[in-house]
């Protein structure tokens, strides 16, 4: 005999441990007119709202919330340093609030839960990209030489205009090259590459020796469009 198991999983969806008649309002997710999509920037926050009335569980039994991605907090809450992924607390009533503070982790289902003996509720969102508002590209070097195998580190800053925003990680960077000088001169570089934090960098090399210069392109490529942003680099045999 086979069993077979489905496992479906919507925004929103909500699942209990025992009979839903038992679980009563078993519910958790975005309050009232709060979002269920947030910027994966590091900074943005939403209030979820948690409904445990199980039964006849004491109003003051422990309840632990957890997620998969973003940090938890109590609220009210006089900063947002620091967090974590499971919180643990005794309400005062069948209803607590807590805030979710976005991590810079792109992410198209965070899991929300939470369990208070053996009832349990869960719940969605999303954390999507944060693109940079600006970004600036630089070389470490004017100049490399051809014959002694010489590289230019290229480096792309990405920055937020919003306070202690960040770039989400995984952004695509394209690098592109326009050769200055006719000829035969041609150069190597990497790309696409994707950022791991504020910065994210290709090393340009020559690859046939010929002399020139050239002009580097940087381009934050879809969904964002920021633009883009260039420098030349000459090579010299």
């Amino acid at each position: 005999m086979k069993y077979i198991t489905i496992f479906s999983f919507f925004i929103f969806f909500v699942s209990c441990h025992k009979d839903l008649s038992d679980c009563g309002k078993c519910f958790i997710g975005p309050m009232e007119g709060q979002p269920s999509t947030l910027l994966a920037d590091s900074v943005s926050t939403v209030l979820i709202e948690a409904d445990f009335n199980a039964g006849n569980l004491p109003k003051e039994q422990e309840v632990t919330f957890t997620t998969t991605n973003g940090d938890l907090f109590q609220f009210p809450f006089s900063d947002l340093s620091g967090g974590s992924k499971s919180l643990t607390f005794k309400p005062q009533s069948d209803k607590a609030v807590i805030v979710l503070r976005s991590s810079d982790i792109v992410d198209d289902q965070v899991f929300i839960s939470f369990q208070r003996n053996n009832y349990t509720a869960h719940n969605t969102v999303r954390f999507v990209r944060a693109c940079p508002d600006e970004l600036f590209l630089k070389s470490n070097v004017d100049t490399i030489s051809a014959r002694l195998n010489q590289t230019a580190t290229l480096e792309v800053e990405l920055y937020r205009s919003a306070p202690n925003s960040v770039v989400s990680k995984d952004t695509r960077v394209e690098f592109a090259a326009i050769l200055l000088d006719p000829g035969d001169m041609q150069v190597e570089f990497d790309t696409p590459v994707f950022s791991t934090g504020k910065a994210v960098a290709t090393t340009l090399r020559s690859k046939n020796g010929v002399p020139g210069k050239v002009t580097m392109i940087a381009t934050v490529e879809d969904p964002c469009f920021v633009g883009s942003n260039t420098v030349i680099v000459e090579v010299k045999e």
